[in-house]
């Protein structure tokens, strides 16, 4: 802490009013709060003013920043009034080197600090509206594949309570039948997790042979575009 002010150095027994500036942690990391401190105490004999000083600027830090850390920066008044009652709580109180009589605090915020706290607060507050709304559309995409295109008669019956009485697209069975072929537990997959699992009990260079395999016979069976695309997969992995 920075010392803005102190007196003339009083007789022993003397009160000492020393005041503080200093910044505190607030509960997001790298957006501080300005704190002004004024403590009131009386030292041991024959203790130096820097000791003093010292002393009773640990003291403060001691009280402020456990509390300080628990509040948001955009919330200063807040903050001010829980340091306050705790200080009020906790003195007087004494050490073996000082007397501790009262504190007060004032708790302010910067203006740059508190713009880019706002900015931040906003940008986490969209985010999460993102994250909801991808939340939002995944479960739903994945009520359609695995609740109503499962089956032809669901499909039809959802299609209705949407749309009432509008025609059936003529391509309606085509799209149950591609969303449903990759549904979890649809014949396709299981077969490429049986793949899969039985590629795994091998060293990966092994399994990449046999993955070549199977370039080839796409290749045989002039499918030289699934060939490739298996080529383009192995060399990015």
């Amino acid at each position: 802490m920075a010392l803005l002010g102190i007196g003339v150095r009083p007789r022993f027994g003397d009160t000492w009013t020393f005041d503080f500036t200093d910044q505190a942690d607030s509960n997001r990391k790298g957006f501080p709060f300005e704190i002004h401190v004024t403590l009131s105490c009386r030292s041991a004999a024959g203790m130096s003013r820097q000791q003093a000083v010292a002393l009773a600027a640990r003291r403060a830090r001691q009280m402020v920043e456990p509390v300080a850390e628990r509040f948001h920066v955009l919330r200063s008044p807040v903050t001010e009034q829980e340091i306050n009652h705790v200080l009020g709580r906790d003195f007087p109180g004494a050490t073996e080197e000082m007397i501790f009589n009262s504190a007060h605090v004032a708790v302010s915020v910067v203006d740059a600090v508190s713009r880019a706290a706002e900015l931040y607060e906003e940008s986490v507050r969209e985010m999460s509206r993102e994250r909801l709304d991808r939340d939002r559309v995944r479960a739903e995409l994945t009520f359609l594949r695995d609740d109503v295109f499962c089956d032809p008669a669901t499909a039809r019956l959802y299609w209705i309570t949407k749309h009432g009485n509008l025609p059936v697209p003529s391509d309606f069975h085509e799209i149950m039948r591609s969303v449903s072929q990759w549904a979890p537990g649809s014949e396709w997959v299981v077969i490429a997790q049986c793949i899969q699992k039985f590629l795994e009990q091998f060293p990966r260079q092994n399994a990449r042979d046999l993955v070549r395999m199977l370039e080839r016979l796409f290749r045989e069976n002039d499918r030289t575009d699934l060939a490739q695309e298996l080529v383009r997969v192995l060399e990015q992995a």
